[in-house]
């Protein structure tokens, strides 16, 4: 070899071993050049049937996330499957996702949907992130993480509330959903220990609008205060009879009262109104207002946000796949983080089970206008 190849192989050889050298500082794992795994996540909501509103809302938020930082997600694939918030029909999609994608983390919305799979999941060690308010689905399970906050802490926030302003009795116009139905079960229980009464409970149908009959039973019984526990479509009537009926009556409501939409759609007597809700930022509304034109189930798309923000944040840059003990170990590892929803947290308790922990906020309609009163009412 003659010393001006032999100059040139030397420099190639050591251009060779600093690069490699690099490479094992910048990917001490070895994985140089190597690009990080995709990370698939099932995701199972009513895109049709009754709730429908609420699973769009739902991709709504998975979207902004996704779309707002494609760099982020660039390794995180949702795949969306429906559940027609239906047990049996959620059984089906998440076995059509264990065929047909190679998914490391499912994710599952509503009551009916989670109580049908989650058996399935646990059995099969199958991660799963669920929001349901049913604290005791969740309990006492490997591989199930409740992302969303119970019916007991929902109706703990209410009553607080309400003794606070020092009520002592209490209707409630309730339509026959599991949501509400899980609020009241635990105010049945909560409210005769601060010495409210609850006077009398009207159940209604999803599809009944016409409220009248029932805001006439409400009223002539004169009570401090009824909780409106309805559907966004029966709002708007609701607070029309009791304007109709000049009833001067203090209400309040679980969640999806908190939507500018349905505000704009009522009469005044929707004012004074406090509902729990998540924690949404100003930013976050804006966000989700300025690209949807509605702010409608905001709350759903809020919770969704930040579990794909979450997901990209622990998931997203993986070198090797990991495997599902390794999955619920980093889940568990989070530290407290802000959201669209307020504060993220983790914890872990024998009556509870895991959960990602979410705020429960206390706001109120005033002058037409959303405003926060407690941030975290601490439940």
């Amino acid at each position: 070899m003659s010393p001006c190849h032999k100059t040139l192989f030397n420099r190639r050889c050591l251009s060779i071993f600093i690069g490699l050298l690099c490479g094992w500082f910048i990917f001490p794992n070895g994985a140089l050049g190597q690009d990080a795994v995709k990370f698939n996540v099932g995701v199972i909501i009513p895109l049709t049937g009754d709730l429908a509103d609420y699973g769009s809302s739902i991709q709504r938020g998975f979207d902004l996330a996704t779309s707002g930082a494609p760099q982020h997600f660039s390794n995180v694939h949702f795949v969306f499957e429906d559940s027609r918030y239906d047990g049996n029909t959620a059984v089906t999609a998440l076995q059509k996702l264990r065929v047909s994608d190679d998914i490391s983390l499912y994710y599952a919305w509503g009551v009916s949907p989670t109580e049908a799979i989650i058996p399935i999941t646990e059995a099969g060690k199958l991660p799963l992130l669920v929001e349901t308010t049913l604290k005791e689905s969740t309990t006492k399970k490997t591989y199930v993480v409740r992302a969303a906050r119970t019916g007991e802490r929902i109706a703990q926030a209410l009553v607080a509330e309400l003794a606070k302003r020092k009520f002592k009795s209490v209707s409630f116009l309730n339509t026959d959903i599991p949501f509400y139905d899980d609020i009241l079960r635990h105010l049945e229980v909560l409210l005769p220990k601060e010495n409210i009464k609850i006077t009398r409970i009207e159940k209604i149908l999803p599809t009944e609008n016409d409220l009248r009959s029932y805001v006439l039973k409400l009223g002539f019984h004169k009570e401090d205060a009824i909780g409106a526990f309805i559907l966004p479509a029966q709002f708007a009537s609701f607070y029309k009879n009791v304007a109709q009926m000049k009833l001067s009556v203090q209400t309040f409501s679980a969640d999806i009262i908190g939507s500018d939409s349905i505000i704009k759609e009522c009469p005044d007597t929707i004012n004074g109104a406090f509902f729990t809700e998540v924690g949404i930022t100003p930013e976050f509304r804006k966000l989700h207002t300025e690209k949807y034109g509605t702010d409608g189930h905001i709350g759903h798309a809020a919770q969704a946000y930040d579990i794909a923000n979450l997901i990209s944040d622990l998931f997203g840059n993986l070198k090797q796949k990991i495997s599902r003990d390794d999955i619920m170990r980093t889940i568990s590892q989070i530290s407290p983080r802000k959201g669209a929803t307020g504060e993220l947290s983790y914890s872990d308790t024998p009556d509870g089970g895991k959960e990602l922990r979410v705020p429960v906020a206390i706001k109120e309609i005033k002058n037409r206008r959303i405003e926060t009163i407690t941030e975290d009412a601490g439940v």
